[in-house]
């Protein structure tokens, strides 16, 4: 094989000449593709270019696998054989990337790794200081493996971030090297190698390195031109310069995706989220769960519309540079002890690939998780088994009634009064479960409902969570799951409820046993439908299910559970029972806890401390474990005499002392942050709680950095055991330590402490007030640049508040001057306006669009708000990042009303329209179903029957909604309920389609037309029906409504009930007058939908009305009546006319057969009688006797054969 050498080599250093010799032994002429064991990917034509100029050699092509349609450089760089793959012109993302892959896998099975190596656009901010030109290289960071595909996931409020999948992390062989080759980079005694290796360009100019670097502020976008040469230079980011080496390198996470990022708003949230990323880029999660590979970009923008092509070929060259020095500082041997990906990366490749043939044919693992969103339960379940002692629970492991649920399909139900070990007893079962899981064909499920935890807190989150562990249990076995996905529009839409259960017992059903564990069903916030579920899964179905369900012992959930766990099941954790649990907690703390430590040598002591602790909790397994902790604090034997001697009988009583040992400012720090951990809408993260009790209520300053806890850790000490701080991913959350906390702050037991500090209304008017005067203290800061990382309660301030003004808004006192501040002041608003980002709506209410469609959409949207949704959805909801609309419409949004009459006081315009939102203020506050809102509106002259929007008058919107004490209201106020703007629906239209009945009713009472055009159903009545609303229909027709309307495609109301079998119907709109005879070209008439159907009831009252067939209708319905046997009909309808002699002579031979076959001699007879002209066809002949035969209907076989009637 021909060679062409480049002469590229420092001959004056002789570390150059040492690393350039020292390469395999391998003959030019035996070299072949099973020698090549690094790959090299890039995308674009300045990354393929500059890492081929750092190949020492570069060889011919070899020949690879026919189906390979890449384009390949070959070379060595050092010991390593190298083969360079790039993305094909114009083409890039991650699912390119995947390909180009594939096909690398494909012809070199031999590849050990691979380099992502290219450019990226960078993400500066406070912590990271990235500029153009420098290089960031993937390692692992906390909970992240490198990369992270940021368009699989969702940023929630306050910087969480939830992956929907993961991402692998480089191979270790290749992280080993890192720590080398940063320690040489770093010493500034050592050659600066990357430099030396930019060098190898110097030929090309377009690759030097450009002189400025331009770094605008976030607010600043760019002014156009092909440069920033119109830009105004005083919107720069002041930087410091830089000495040292010539190119700086990062390392840390790589955010990946399918798009450009040009949005600083998106980049800056994403940059300060706990992810930390350094850079974005478009190939990398292409590659990271296909085969072992490290990624390596430049930096060539900062990911704003400030982007241009300048630093394109420098950033390549760098990242190429950096990737050359990596290679020659790995060892030839760490190589090749790492093991070939060829089946491994095949078999993962063949699933990544985004091409739409595969996606039709499979649905990944990761577009279900992120469809589904399934809460993780390990946590929980973790957490909990962490406090299991040995022998904790034997008694209930050796109870018969146990051994016999484990054994044989059933329920039991685990009962005790708050702090007992149920949570404790539910992870032993758990455990104990898991040796049952011998095969696939086995299923262990299992959920922790959490108080503290929101997202933990529903039975759909409970469906969500189960299902997705029994998908993920035998992929083989999901395809009930999968056609879900598909029939949710591949998973653009959500699964109802039922669909989810359906799905369950689908699939539940193909194994032999599944085990389910539910914790704490008492603190789930939809408890009936929590226990609707249970029943449906245990009595409902026939699935092998084990269910093992904990509460407390409540009288609704004894009641239900009675039907599903016999009585020998419903197992108490009886004091004595839970008493030998707390002897084993005891000694074993005893024996491990360090800080109990100190009384190990005196055992008499420690019994002394056994006996008196089980003594005390008195069953309470959680008391038992508060009590430990007060004999840790213990130094001496008096202390701990005096200690166990007063031991807290209750719970109450322990955390009464708690509370009444807090004095001075601490106590006023513990008061805030226990409102707070009561009372906020999702769990708090440390450094929010800082910055909460840091918020001055009065006098200035509002807030000030420095008046921040010196240790944040502090609050511990504050708070006692009243509260834990818990790791969470790359932060840490303060809850309240058990639910008998919140059960104690809300009593009566702590108001003699605390006065009403924790009443509902005076403890949210405390936090709301909080978080406006944060809110307002942001307004002198400009940019939203890194502003959650400067300001941690930013996020949930600027989007909670509202929520908790809504408990306040009863006695607003408080608040009045912070909302006329916040509304008021143009720039405080403004910056309010920008943090609290308004869902926009995705669809308008014409009819071409279908009320169910239109409803689910547009109801949902304004439901982020109340239910918490994350600020940004990835590839599901749209979000404005612009103020566009007025205060007023904001106020109205979020249903303030002390702040919406503060605003028209000012004289602000009730009818002004911000169309991109959703309307007038009237229109949002009837949609969301602000009432006390509607009625300040409507006293300041808003206009009830307006409507310039997309969306509908403020009564369709409130129909849309259901909320009825609005509509009346609005009717009270005005509205016209038969006004139908062009393509849109009347208000009964829209009740009557989303299944209001009282509200459809409520709208005849108050003058809507009963006559109204609903769509492609026809009238109102004709929706009634279909929606099988008696109540609705009758009132239809005491209000007038005109049963004989023919204009939608589905005919009359009559022709529709007869349809159905609707004999109370048939006979209401026969009283009202309905015409039984009418006809529709698309429809049967009455008589045919009632034979159609075999109706008899029908049948008679509509010829008793006088029916009559429709002369198309005739001859089927011959066939149909010879086949029931209805001899009437028959009869009336050879009577009447039916032509058999032409039109009819096939309905007529086919009814007799029919009739043949099914033994009725009688219609037999009739139809021999009614024989035509002609005589019957010899095959129809031949036919009915020979299924008269086959019935064993001698008789009718007798009447064919001889004809005799």
């Amino acid at each position: 094989m021909a060679k062409r050498k480049r002469s590229q080599i420092d001959f004056g250093d002789d570390a150059a000449i040492q690393r350039e010799f020292s390469r395999p032994d391998t003959p030019e002429d035996d070299r072949s593709i099973d020698d090549y064991t690094v790959g090299w990917v890039c995308a674009l034509q300045e990354e393929y270019d500059s890492a081929c100029r750092m190949l020492d050699e570069e060889f011919d092509a070899v020949e690879v696998d026919d189906a390979d349609d890449n384009s390949y450089t070959f070379g060595r760089i050092g010991p390593h054989y190298v083969v360079v793959g790039c993305l094909p012109a114009g083409v890039y993302g991650t699912s390119s990337a995947a390909r180009v892959a594939r096909d690398m896998v494909r012809s070199f099975p031999r590849l050990r790794f691979a380099l992502l190596v290219g450019i990226a656009g960078g993400l500066p901010t406070a912590e990271n200081d990235v500029r153009l030109g420098d290089v960031v290289v993937s390692m692992p960071h906390g909970s992240f493996g490198g990369v992270v595909q940021y368009d699989l996931g969702k940023l929630l409020p306050g910087g969480y971030f939830h992956r929907t999948g993961y991402l692998n992390s480089p191979p270790d062989k290749l992280l080993g090297v890192l720590p080398v080759l940063r320690r040489r980079y770093n010493d500034p005694k050592q050659p600066d190698r990357v430099a030396e290796h930019i060098h190898r360009m110097d030929d090309m100019p377009d690759y030097r390195k450009p002189l400025t670097d331009c770094l605008y502020h976030a607010d600043y976008p760019h002014q156009g031109g092909r440069n920033c040469s119109l830009c105004d230079p005083k919107y720069l980011v002041p930087r410091a310069d830089r000495s040292g080496r010539l190119i700086t390198v990062h390392y840390g996470t790589i955010a990946s995706g399918n798009s450009l990022v040009k949005d600083t708003a998106m980049r800056d949230e994403i940059a300060c989220s706990e992810m930390k990323p350094l850079c974005f880029e478009m190939e990398a999660a292409g590659l990271m769960n296909s085969l072992p590979c490290l990624v390596i970009r430049g930096i060539c923008d900062y990911a704003d519309s400030h982007k241009n092509d300048i630093f394109h070929k420098y950033a390549a060259l760098a990242a190429a540079a950096y990737a050359r020095e990596l290679l020659l500082t790995l060892k030839q041997s760490k190589v090749v002890a790492l093991p070939s990906w060829v089946e491994d990366v095949r078999i993962s490749l063949s699933c990544i690939s985004n091409d739409v043939d595969i996606v039709k044919s499979s649905i990944s693992d990761e577009s279900l998780r992120r469809w589904l969103s399934p809460v993780d339960p390990s946590r929980s379940f973790n957490t909990a088994t962490d406090s299991l002692m040995p022998g904790t629970g034997t008694w209930l492991l050796n109870k018969t009634s146990y051994r016999e649920w484990k054994d044989q399909p059933g329920s039991i139900w685990l009962h005790g009064p708050p702090g007992s070990g149920k949570t404790v007893l539910t992870s032993l079962v758990i455990n104990d479960c898991l040796g049952k899981l011998t095969n696939a064909s086995n299923a262990l499920l299992y959920f922790y409902f959490d108080f503290a935890d929101p997202e933990k807190l529903t039975q759909e989150a409970m469906l969500r969570s189960i299902l997705w562990q029994l998908a993920i249990t035998d992929p083989a076995d999901r395809s009930p799951l999968t056609d879900l996905y598909k029939s949710c529009s591949n998973g653009q839409k959500q699964p109802s409820r039922q669909q989810m259960h359906e799905v369950f017992q689908q699939m539940a059903d193909k194994k032999s046993d599944v085990f389910l564990v539910i914790d704490a069903i008492d603190e789930c916030i939809d408890r009936e439908q929590l226990l609707w579920s249970i029943r449906y899964f245990t009595v409902g179905t026939k699935i092998d299910l084990h269910l093992c369900v904990s509460s407390r012992r409540e009288k609704d959930i004894e009641e239900r559970l009675q039907v599903i766990v016999g009585r020998n099941a419903r197992i108490g954790l009886e004091k004595d029972l839970v008493n030998r649990d707390i002897h084993h907690y005891v000694r074993q703390r005893l024996g491990l806890d360090e800080g109990l430590g100190r009384w190990k040598k005196r055992a008499e002591i420690q019994k002394d401390i056994e006996r008196t602790i089980v003594r005390q909790a008195d069953g309470m397994f959680l008391l038992a474990a508060c009590q430990l902790d007060s004999v840790r604090e213990c130094l001496d034997l008096p202390m701990l005499g005096q200690t166990l001697a007063r031991l807290p009988k209750t719970l109450e009583d322990y955390y009464s002392r708690i509370l009444s040992g807090i004095i001075g400012r601490n106590r006023l720090y513990a008061i805030k942050i226990l409102q707070w951990l009561v009372y906020a809408v999702r769990p708090v993260k440390l450094e929010e709680i800082i910055d909460a009790v840091a918020v001055q209520l009065e006098g200035d300053p509002v807030f000030d950095p420095q008046n921040r806890l010196v240790d944040a850790q502090d609050i511990r000490s504050i708070c006692s055991t009243l509260i834990k701080i818990e790791d969470f991913h790359e932060t840490k959350l303060v809850r309240l330590s058990h639910m008998t906390v919140r059960d104690y702050l809300t009593s009566d037991h702590a108001r003699t402490i605390l006065m009403d500090a924790m009443e509902p209304v005076k403890a949210n008017t405390v936090i709301a007030a909080t978080c406006l005067r944060y809110v307002l203290h942001l307004e002198q800061h400009s940019t939203e640049s890194c502003l959650y990382l400067e300001f941690p309660l930013a996020s949930y301030a600027a989007q909670e508040w509202p929520t908790h003004a809504q408990v306040a808004s009863d006695e607003p006192q408080d608040l009045l001057p912070l909302l006329e501040d916040l509304f008021l002041r143009e720039k405080a608003f403004s910056k309010w306006a920008q943090l609290f980002r308004v869902p926009l709506p995705e669809c308008q209410p014409r009819r071409t669009f279908g009320w169910e469609r239109y409803s689910a959409s547009i109801i949902d949207s304004p439901r982020l708000l109340v239910r918490r949704e994350p600020l940004l959805t990835v590839g599901r909801k749209r979000f404005s990042t612009t103020t566009t609309c007025s205060p007023l419409f904001y106020a109205c949004f979020i249903g303030l009303a002390p702040a919406v009459s503060l605003i028209l006081e000012k004289g602000a315009d009730p009818n002004v329209y911000c169309d991109a939102y959703g309307g007038s203020p009237l229109e949002i506050a009837s949609h969301l179903g602000h009432e006390a809102v509607v009625r300040e509106l409507l006293a300041k002259r808003a206009k009830p029957n307006h409507c310039g929007s997309h969306h509908g008058t403020a009564l369709q919107r409130a129909v849309f909604g259901g909320h009825e004490a609005i509509i009346h209201i609005l009717l009270a106020a005005g509205a016209n309920p038969n006004l139908t703007p062009s393509g849109y629906a009347t208000p009964i239209e829209v009740a009557l389609s989303i299944g209001h009945e009282n509200i459809a009713i409520l709208l005849l009472d108050h003058a809507a037309d009963p006559d109204t055009h609903c769509g492609k159903y026809g009238s109102a009545l004709n929706v009634a029906l279909m929606l099988d609303s008696a109540a609705v229909m009758h009132h239809l027709l005491e209000k007038g409504a005109n049963p004989n309307l023919n204009t939608g495609r589905y005919g009359t109301a009559l022709q529709i009930a007869a349809e159905q079998g609707n004999v109370q119907a048939v006979r209401a709109l026969l009283s009202k007058g309905a015409r039984p005879s009418v006809y529709n070209p698309k429809f049967d008439s009455p008589l045919g939908q009632a034979l159609y159907h075999s109706h008899g009831d029908i049948l008679d009252l509509l010829l008793k009305a006088g029916a009559y067939l429709q002369p198309r209708e005739c001859g089927r319905a011959l066939e149909l009546a010879a086949y029931v046997g209805n001899q009437p009909m028959v009869r009336a309808l050879l009577v009447n006319g039916l032509d058999v002699d032409c039109s009819c002579r096939a309905n007529y031979e086919t009814a007799l057969w029919m009739a043949a076959s099914q033994g009725h001699a009688g219609i037999v007879r009739l139809l021999l009688a009614k024989a035509p002209a002609r005589g019957i066809t010899d095959q129809f002949l031949d036919l009915a006797r020979l299924w008269a035969t086959k019935g064993r209907h001698s008789d009718i076989v007798l009447l064919l054969e001889t004809g005799a009637i």
